[in-house]
């Protein structure tokens, strides 16, 4: 899951919702077949789909171990990273498995709703990050 550290306008996202959305991200993939894994934050590019424009902006990438991935595996994958999406106000998050059988590369887009809402999880006084553990 390549997570963007920016929002769509640009402006950066504060660091603590980064953070936060990493961790959230962590859990729910902790629920499914999940031998461990690495978070890694880089340098990441790619072109703007308004405009054109190269865009360049740190990026966290949270790589996992898995053994076989089912189909419903990969969509709840593809929810967690459209959720993280909208949480943090992107265009997309890409999500990417590689394998024996191939590999497959989704740009999820941001949810219209997060998903179930677990309102424990508040960072801050204002604001929320609330993806469903």
């Amino acid at each position: 899951m390549f997570i963007g550290h920016h929002r769509i306008g640009g402006e950066p996202v504060p660091l603590y919702k980064v953070l936060a959305v990493e961790e959230k991200c962590k859990d729910r993939l902790d629920k499914l077949n999940i031998r461990g894994g690495v978070t890694l934050v880089c340098e990441g590019w790619y072109k703007g789909e308004y405009g054109g424009q190269r865009i360049e902006e740190p990026c966290s990438i949270i790589a996992s171990l898995m053994g076989v991935l089912s189909e419903d595996d990969w969509t709840q994958i593809k929810e967690l990273a459209s959720d993280a999406a909208w949480q943090l106000k992107q265009e997309s998050v890409l999500v990417a498995k590689f394998g024996s059988s191939g590999s497959e590369m989704h740009y999820a887009q941001p949810a219209q709703m997060g998903l179930d809402r677990e309102k424990s999880s508040r960072v801050g006084r204002e604001e929320e990050i609330e993806l469903a553990a």
